[in-house]
């Protein structure tokens, strides 16, 4: 296989990413963490591909994500604000 899909899913109810596949049988982890969580897939879906007969020296991922949020505006301010402070919001470098 040339990639393995993993499809991560924001749970707000549990506030947990969900992973899962698939790709790759036996995959379900979660992890409050997205950062963590692409980690534990890292190194969780070797050793199941492995136990599945799968065995690769190299395994490439393509991770998916969804996550639904509601961002609501100040009516008396003007000011926009999102539903957690900035200083929480996870930043990507590109």
């Amino acid at each position: 296989m040339s990639e393995y899909k993993i499809k991560f899913l924001w749970d707000p109810e549990a506030s947990v990413w969900i992973a899962t596949s698939d790709d790759v049988p036996g995959l379900v982890l979660e992890s409050g963490s997205f950062y963590l969580l692409v980690e534990r897939v890292r190194y969780a879906v070797p050793e199941l591909l492995e136990m599945n007969g799968i065995a690769q020296s190299e395994v490439p991922l393509y991770i998916v994500s969804e996550r639904y949020e509601r961002a609501y505006a100040c009516q008396s301010s003007g000011v926009h604000h999102a539903s957690y402070p900035l200083d929480t919001m996870p930043v990507i470098h590109l």
